[in-house]
């Protein structure tokens, strides 16, 4: 009886040992799949990381291309100067480029638009600036 007893606890002992041993084989496959799907992980963050760089070159590229684009070399009392050719503003009646909006409205103000807010109070000449007038009225005595 107690043989019997001895290999049923022998036999007890080794449904035991290989439950353990299942369930470690069970934890360490979960380990390597969770470090493979960490490797995964940064592998595609690492691509997106070039992919981004890459295109932050491309637009880099573009930017420094379009201004070499604008930019020619012209001639200036016999020394080669640049001259960016990048206007931003064009005036709809004689063409004339500006590169700000103050330019631009300057421009228009002074030469299309015929409301002036001041006048000459001899000839009724209009004038965009005070200033101007002044000049008007020195130049001209009245």
């Amino acid at each position: 009886m107690k043989l019997e007893e001895f290999k049923k606890q022998i036999e007890l002992q080794k449904q035991e040992e290989l439950r353990k041993l299942e369930e470690f084989k069970k934890q360490e496959e979960l380990k390597r799949q969770e470090e493979l799907r960490k490797q995964e992980e940064l592998r595609k963050q690492e691509e997106l990381k070039k992919q981004e760089e890459l295109k932050k070159q491309d637009e880099e590229e573009k930017k420094r291309k379009k201004l070499l684009d604008d930019i020619e070399i012209i001639e200036v009392y016999g020394q080669q100067k640049l001259r960016s050719e990048n206007y931003y503003y064009e005036c709809y009646q004689d063409k004339k480029k500006f590169k700000t909006e103050k330019e631009y409205v300057f421009h228009f103000n002074k030469y299309h638009k015929y409301d002036f807010p001041f006048y000459c109070e001899t000839c009724d000449k209009g004038f965009y600036a005070e200033k101007s007038l002044y000049s008007h009225y020195r130049k001209t005595g009245h």
